[in-house]
């Protein structure tokens, strides 16, 4: 790790061989080289600078099936970006990570001053966006400032310049403790289009938590007429034009004297109208109970109830589903999950079968499984039937040399992925050598077959100057 006033320089050389083929075999061999300079000003600030980073030991994300008709929100893997990345988690997002993609180059701050928690990004998309050419820089600036006696008030700016045109969010929130009970929590956004076009959005939650209960009531307003557009080229925000009502109530019986360590219900509703609240637009009821046994087994049960109108079909839509799990030591990584589901979504009837298994079988083996398979009736363009599987093996021959596999297939596309790492840390925590071979097949939407091999060879070597 870095100490303080201490400038460590971690260069890396990378081999590459990729072979496509989408019609033809292609066939290269490419070289590349950058790094990282970490340097620690204080004990609790951290400088990080990085130059053509490389992200090929960060495995591909998981098929996900989406039955909301939403974004997928896929979750942070690239390491330059992971550390204090949690900052920016408000509930209106206005920096999200994945926004960006490779990039050529960047800067970060992140730590702590006193009672002041600081990131800032500044990163270089190495990919163009449009057909002129032009590739776009992001900055993101996230304070956090303890008040009172367990309170917080924070600023989150984020901007995209791309072609000397900015697209700009900037953000306040507070979290207010009102005592043992009672919070009282909110944020306000302002979307700014290149300093010409403002759109707005906010919420105000007030709730009473304890380690048994939980209730609150939120109202949240967001602008219509191009806020998400604004919004998302930096943030992660699932609709606009809303004022959105809701409402949770939970609550944790321990049960003492029985084979039930506790039980769990909860109800979440929601409820929203457009921004002149001419049309409503939506509800949805979420009704739960969990049940956890002192043999480690669980049971859960969820319903949930939708109508939502569909701006971009015009039409009303009620969806629904019922589901059930039965769950062994689900608290802890040893675990395991089977999750049947059945329900509506979107004019398409479906069910679908899930398991998730993580278990060490030995105290170097790791095994991570998770099928799942969904029958749709009537199948369309979104919706199609399809088994979905994920497997994941490591195994550590030391805490510094290990393997790992991850195979991914979903018979909706034809998809066929396979990862394969090996990794020595031969100078812990950043001197590293990885040999790394995925596989990637799948039939893209025009029907094309799509097929790629890529081997990496990598060396990263650490140079620490006092």
């Amino acid at each position: 790790p870095v100490t303080k006033n201490t400038l460590l320089v971690v260069p890396y050389g990378m081999g590459k061989a990729t072979r496509t083929n989408t019609g033809e075999d292609i066939e290269y061999i490419e070289g590349q080289f950058g790094g990282d300079i970490n340097w620690q000003p204080s004990s609790n600030l951290t400088t990080n600078i990085t130059v053509n980073p490389d992200f090929a030991t960060v495995e591909a994300d998981e098929d996900v099936i989406d039955l909301t008709k939403y974004e997928i929100r896929y979750p942070e893997k690239r390491i330059f970006f992971q550390e204090g990345n949690e900052m920016y988690n408000t509930r209106l997002q206005t920096f999200y990570s994945r926004r960006i993609g490779d990039i050529s180059g960047g800067v970060k701050l992140t730590g702590k001053a006193g009672k002041t928690n600081i990131n800032l990004i500044n990163a270089f998309d190495k990919n163009a966006v449009d057909s002129t050419g032009n590739k776009p820089m992001y900055t993101a600036i996230r304070v956090k400032r303890d008040v009172l006696k367990s309170s917080s008030i924070g600023f989150t700016g984020s901007n995209k310049l791309l072609d000397e045109k900015m697209m700009t969010t900037l953000s306040t929130d507070y979290v207010l403790n009102l005592g043992p009970l009672w919070k009282l929590t909110g944020q306000y956004v302002a979307a700014i289009d290149d300093w010409n076009v403002l759109r707005n959005a906010a919420y105000a939650r007030f709730a009473a938590e304890n380690n048994f209960f939980h209730w609150h009531l939120r109202y949240s307003y967001t602008q219509g007429e191009g806020f998400k557009d604004i919004f998302n080229e930096t943030g992660y925000i699932t609709d606009d034009d809303r004022h959105e009502f809701d409402s949770d109530l939970s609550y944790k019986w321990w049960i003492k004297n029985s084979p039930i360590k506790y039980i769990s219900l909860g109800t979440a509703n929601n409820a929203y109208w457009n921004d002149d609240f001419t049309k409503f637009m939506s509800s949805n009821l979420n009704e739960n109970a969990d049940i956890f046994l002192k043999n480690k087994l669980n049971f859960s049960f969820r319903y949930n109830n939708e109508y939502r109108f569909l701006k971009t079909d015009s039409a009303d839509y009620y969806n629904y589903y019922y589901s059930g799990t039965i769950g062994y030591n689900t608290e802890a990584y040893n675990s395991a999950r089977i999750i049947f589901r059945t329900g509506r979504s979107f004019g398409s009837d479906y069910y679908s079968f899930e398991a998730a298994f993580q278990l060490k079988v030995l105290d170097r083996l790791a095994l991570e499984l998770r099928p799942k398979y969904i029958n749709f009736t009537p199948e369309t363009s979104s919706y199609k039937t399809a088994f979905i599987n994920s497997l994941a093996v490591t195994y550590n021959f030391t805490n510094d040399l290990w393997v790992k596999l991850i195979c991914q297939n979903n018979t909706s596309n034809d998809k066929f992925y396979v990862y394969g790492l090996f990794g020595w840390r031969f100078k812990p925590p950043f001197g590293n050598l990885y040999f790394i071979v995925n596989h990637t097949e799948y039939m893209d939407p025009a029907g094309q077959f799509q097929n790629k091999y890529i081997g990496y060879l990598k060396l990263t070597y650490p140079i620490t100057i006092r």
